[in-house]
């Protein structure tokens, strides 16, 4: 019966990880005004509440991976000015943020019994984890490249 639920979750994970990498190629992110939008991490939340956190963090790490071939390719402007300033720093910031999120979504699941907030806390941790670590990392490692997109403010 374990090794039965394994391969269902490795399953489950794989095809989330499918969901994600078409995602990410297909949309990419969606400009929303100054914001980019992105619907990568749905199957990741989906992953968190369904599978748990290490299958999230996996699926997270595909999405950084992902996310580091725009930023080297060009396809992500912004990105690209950041990796060609410093680029290991940009590379591991996209991966480590991504990855934090899922993890962190995960774990958020077990931390309460109502089935409400078994779904909300993913929800909402994934993204902002996944945002916050990105502008922590631009505000210790880009500060001057900030302050140019912020037209000096």
């Amino acid at each position: 019966m374990k090794n039965k639920l394994f391969i269902q979750k490795l399953v489950g994970t794989a095809i989330l990880a499918a969901v994600v990498i078409s995602l990410q190629l297909i949309l990419g992110s969606i400009k929303l005004g100054p914001f980019n939008i992105t619907f990568t991490l749905i199957p990741i939340i989906l992953a968190a509440i369904l599978y748990g956190s290490l299958s999230a963090a996996f699926l997270g790490a595909v999405f950084g991976i992902m996310v580091c071939f725009s930023v080297v390719s060009g396809n992500d402007a912004g990105g690209y000015i950041l990796f060609s300033q410093r680029p290991l720093i940009t590379l591991l910031l996209c991966l480590l943020k991504s990855t934090l999120a899922g993890y962190l979504a995960g774990l958020s699941v077990h931390c309460t019994k109502q089935k409400f907030l078994r779904i909300l806390l993913p929800a909402v941790l994934a993204p902002v984890v996944n945002t916050g670590i990105f502008i922590l990392g631009l505000i210790l490692f880009f500060q001057e490249t900030l302050a140019l997109w912020a037209n000096g403010q």
